[in-house]
């Protein structure tokens, strides 16, 4: 419990340090996704626009999840804290994994500023029809993106490769969520990681979705944290054998 109270404290007291560089991030992200917005909007009209911001936002989770801790190995890299965490008993995934609750500021920035252009456009964002759906399908996509960013970390200790070269998810998500849903059963499509909460959120919002969606999605969850949980474990037990020799490129 003091190692987690120790990890909390140290990415809220970065979070604060480096506040304008999480702001000037999450304005990066608020400017991509209003190029979305806008076109959805163009090309499809409000209704569909409304249904790619939530995409939108879904997007944001799972892109600030893939460098935010994926990528907070690469600092730790940098500033050499990988050997100081290993000898302290701390996993620098878990460290790493910490950066989760941090995830909530850049996407509360980027989905506001967003919400405030959509409605300056005419655009009822949050009318939705199932609201409490839609936002239990966000938070079991957090806690997806919280595996997947622990993945992405091990991944990134294991190949000395840098996360911005392994996540492919941001770079992919986006146009496979926005991709009419395909004409399958919603419950198969819920199990879908990554994308199945995604695709939840999407009818909450358009057409209104059951609770019993979150079922299939809840299972996906536990399965990909059990995955996730295992990878690290495989992955710390191979670095130690060989030492920690990622690269980080400038």
């Amino acid at each position: 419990m003091r190692k987690l109270k120790a990890l909390l404290w140290l990415h809220a007291l970065r979070t604060k340090r480096y506040f304008l560089s999480t702001a000037s991030g999450s304005l990066t992200d608020a400017l991509w996704m209003s190029i979305f917005l806008f076109g959805a909007y163009s090309s499809q009209g409000p209704e569909f626009a409304r249904e790619t911001y939530w995409a939108l936002v879904a997007w944001a989770v799972i892109a600030n999840a893939g460098w935010m801790i994926g990528g907070w190995v690469d600092y730790l890299t940098e500033l050499g804290l990988l050997e100081p965490l290993e000898f302290s008993g701390v996993s620098p995934v878990a460290a790493a994994s910490g950066r989760s609750l941090v995830i909530a500021v850049p996407v509360s920035i980027s989905s506001l500023l967003v919400l405030t252009l959509s409605y300056s456009m005419g655009i009822d964002a949050l009318n939705v029809k199932s609201p409490g759906v839609a936002l239990a399908s966000l938070l079991l996509l957090w806690a997806q993106g919280t595996a997947y960013g622990a993945i992405l970390a091990a991944t990134v200790l294991r190949t000395s490769i840098p996360a911005a070269l392994l996540d492919i998810a941001a770079l992919t998500y986006l146009g496979l969520l926005l991709a009419p849903l395909p004409p399958i059963n919603h419950h198969v499509l819920a199990l879908v990681p990554l994308l199945g909460p995604g695709y939840i959120t999407r009818l909450a919002v358009a057409k209104g979705a059951g609770w019993t969606l979150l079922a299939p999605t809840t299972l996906s969850t536990l399965l990909l944290a059990a995955a996730a949980l295992l990878y690290s474990r495989k992955t710390l037990e191979h670095v130690r054998g060989r030492g920690f020799k990622a690269v980080v490129f400038q």
